[in-house]
């Protein structure tokens, strides 16, 4: 990865500028690599970004998130105001899609970060590893909340079935391209992505159908999705772009 990703946690906001302080924030418990918005402390520091950099970041108004649910397999989500992934009886999953088309064609993206934060219930938090997963199939976001409506587990479009059911391997890739541990409540989580993401949704905009985030186990979390009510605990995406 190149250096874009420095630049991108502090043109969004670090995570200790969002949460307080530089101590309490560096002390928040569950943050990727064991410290808010910053690369990997164990290994070296990028290298230093080109000075042509530019970011963008996109927020609710270029997104749809939407979750599946296994015990409701005909229900949408497309409004909730919580997203939630587990691995249980109760299996769910999320779906998010973000529109990046304002990015011209032939870019080269260096970095980009989901940003997405944690609900403040006691089930909104987990020690497990929630893994990130390119979608294959378009869908739809729906209008419902919890009740009958597409997409679902069983639909991913009005009259038409996922390949394989809530969206399983092979209706999304097997390769995870960013992964995080929702250890805390009320957090912001910013999470790397691979770059090749979205650098492939830039030069195919129909390729563009979004990415799943599953949990690993029966310990699943909930976060704000694009309809929270506080929109300061939208998910959103920073991409740092270098112009063709």
């Amino acid at each position: 990865m190149r250096g874009g990703w420095l630049l991108t946690l502090c043109l969004v906001g670090c995570g200790a500028e969002i949460g307080g302080d530089d101590e309490a924030a560096d002390a928040a418990p569950g943050r990727p690599d064991g410290a808010p918005g910053r690369p990997d402390a164990g290994g070296p520091l990028p290298d230093a970004a080109p000075a042509d950099t530019q970011t963008t970041v996109f927020g609710a108004s270029d997104m749809v998130d939407n979750f599946l649910r296994l015990t409701k397999p005909t229900f949408n989500y497309g409004v909730s105001q919580r997203l939630c992934a587990d691995t249980t009886t109760d299996d769910r999953r999320i779906l998010l899609r973000i529109d990046v088309s304002s990015i011209p064609a032939g870019a080269e993206v260096v970095g980009a970060n989901l940003h997405i934060w944690t609900g403040t219930s006691t089930n909104d938090l987990s020690p497990e590893t929630f893994s990130i997963y390119r979608m294959l199939e378009s869908w739809n976001e729906g209008s419902k909340d919890a009740a009958e409506g597409v997409a679902s587990w069983n639909e991913r479009k009005s009259g038409t079935a996922w390949t394989v059911a809530g969206a399983g391997n092979g209706s999304r890739d097997d390769v995870a391209v960013g992964s995080f541990v929702p250890a805390a409540l009320d957090t912001e989580y910013i999470v790397p992505l691979d770059p090749a993401l979205i650098s492939g949704w830039v030069s195919d905009v129909d390729s563009n159908n979004g990415i799943q985030i599953l949990a690993a186990g029966s310990n699943g979390a909930c976060f704000a999705s694009s309809e929270f009510a506080t929109a300061s605990r939208h998910p959103s995406l920073s991409v740092s772009w270098v112009a063709p």
